[in-house]
């Protein structure tokens, strides 16, 4: 025990950072390149869940069909309910929005970190993350912005993960999309 006041044992301690990454669009072939890529990741998920839903679909037992005795019968209509269900899901995916971009514009995605530590054991240490992803147009307007946060607790993380995340210094780094 040292003069001066006990430590507050209590009290979170909170380091934060920034990590940004701006993407310019010099050309119209680099804004189709990004908007191709990102339709392309979108048709990948919504295949994905097509086959799910298929196959989700194909096990339902629909009561009409069960009292039909053709086996033909029930693929049919299995087809059928299928086929329409696919599209009605396709139509849906279509409608993700993305950062679309044209000539001139560009886009920002930023990393904002977050960890909080105490040094007793029933203190909730966690770090959080928050990805932010925004486009901009020739006058600086923001088109689209989407955000998603995720909290860990630090146990759960490989030890150090989260402190050199956030010990990190704030960083801007700006890349022309090729």
């Amino acid at each position: 025990m040292g003069p001066g006041s006990a430590p507050d044992c209590y009290k979170s301690q909170i380091s934060r950072n920034r990590l940004s990454k701006v993407l310019t669009f010099d050309s119209d072939e680099a804004a189709f390149k990004w908007n191709a890529e990102c339709n392309k990741q979108i048709r990948i998920i919504s295949h994905a869940g097509t086959i799910g839903l298929n196959i989700a679909i194909a096990f339902i037992p629909f009561g009409a069909i069960s009292k039909i005795s053709s086996e033909l019968a029930k693929l049919w209509v299995s087809v059928a309910v299928g086929t329409t269900t696919s599209i009605a899901y396709g139509e849906l995916m279509a409608q993700i929005p993305y950062p679309e971009v044209a000539k001139g514009w560009k886009v920002q995605i930023d990393f904002d970190h977050e960890m909080h530590w105490k040094p007793v054991k029933s203190g909730r240490n966690s770090f959080k993350q928050k990805l932010t992803i925004t486009s901009y147009d020739l006058d600086g307007k923001a088109r689209y912005q989407a955000s998603t946060v995720s909290e860990f607790r630090l146990t759960d993380l490989p030890k150090g993960l989260a402190e050199k995340l956030v010990s990190m210094p704030n960083r801007k780094v700006t890349k022309s999309y090729e």
